[in-house]
């Protein structure tokens, strides 16, 4: 089963081996395409036939995921370069005028232990800042690009209805690392031993804490990660092993 937003074609000989193939992705009124020589001519054909569209040739982005595909060394790279210096510009009036701050990590252990319920006081005099959009912002590219930032925008998200000063500039802190590491991405790259091409491989762990505890899991295949989640835990854990049991068992 695939998502109802990818199509794919593929042509079998006589005896059922597959002889070429491809693979179509549409989000919204993007499409991309890719796949064996002649399957991409055909297609190619039978859309310009069928609707008026121009081809722009080969793609380098898509959703403002910039792709950098280097063949020949086997290696796929996957950045948001031009969408976090948007994002910067665009929460520009909040930052120091010199600009935004080198940040070496999303959020300190200092930040997260200052993440507590904001008062009645504080919510008044920080209802005017756009919080909940900051949060908005950041939260795309860390579920495609900057993944390393899930822990970060779970505990961040839990102040989207009531928020103070200080998570605000929490959140302005997790964007200035997410421009200061814009020309980071994940980095896919091909193995020369064909027994782990394409071999998933999960991580989980968990922190211990009351009322639920705060945890993370992790896939990679090919040396790139392709899924990480943080969360707090639906149910209640009466021990570190109990936390992380139920940690590996979401994994």
């Amino acid at each position: 089963e695939v998502d109802p937003s990818i199509y794919v074609k593929v042509k079998e000989d006589n005896n059922g081996r597959g002889m070429s193939y491809m693979i179509a992705i549409t989000w919204t009124d993007d499409v991309r395409y890719f796949g064996s020589p002649d399957l991409v001519k055909e297609y190619e054909e039978l859309v310009s036939s069928n609707m008026k569209c121009t081809m722009e040739g080969v793609a380098t982005e898509f959703v403002s995921i910039e792709m950098k595909h280097d063949i020949e060394k086997g290696t796929m790279e996957l950045l948001q370069t031009e969408y976090w210096e948007k994002a910067v510009k665009r929460f520009e009036e909040f930052l120091p005028d010199s600009g935004p701050k080198h940040r070496g990590v999303p959020l300190s252990i200092a930040d997260m232990a200052n993440m507590t319920e904001a008062t009645d006081a504080e919510v008044k005099e920080a209802e005017h800042l756009p919080y909940s959009s900051l949060i908005g912002v950041i939260q795309y590219p860390s579920a495609f690009t900057k993944m390393e930032m899930r822990h970060a925008i779970s505990i961040l998200s839990r102040f989207r209805a009531r928020w103070g000063i200080r998570h605000f500039m929490a959140a302005l802190k997790a964007l200035e690392y997410g421009y200061a590491t814009r020309h980071k991405g994940i980095l896919y790259t091909k193995s020369d031993n064909n027994d782990v091409m394409n071999l998933l491989t999960a991580y989980a762990d968990s922190g211990f804490s009351a009322p639920r505890s705060q945890g993370c899991r992790l896939v990679m295949m090919n040396g790139g990660v392709i899924s990480f989640t943080s969360k707090r835990h639906t149910t209640t854990d009466d021990s570190t092993t109990a936390a992380e049991l139920t940690e590996m068992y979401l994994c």
